[in-house]
């Protein structure tokens, strides 16, 4: 049987995810083990462009990125 989809329907093509990470070292620390563990290139940490300037590490690969 064939269905004809809604017009509410909407395709997505990627994923988003929020992980929470208790770490007892400083962000560079942190960023260098997720690199490691993923097996990524390291990570950018960088102050943010809009205030507070919290430091914000990314990384992406094959099109995906981590934050």
């Amino acid at each position: 049987m064939v269905t004809s989809m809604s017009s509410n329907h909407k395709t997505l093509y990627g994923a988003f995810a929020c992980v929470y990470i208790r770490f007892d070292g400083d962000l560079e620390q942190l960023a260098d083990t997720l690199a490691l563990a993923l097996n990524l290139k390291s990570f950018d940490v960088e102050a943010s462009e809009e205030p507070p300037y919290e430091k914000i590490g990314s990384a992406e690969s094959l099109g995906w990125e981590a934050w």
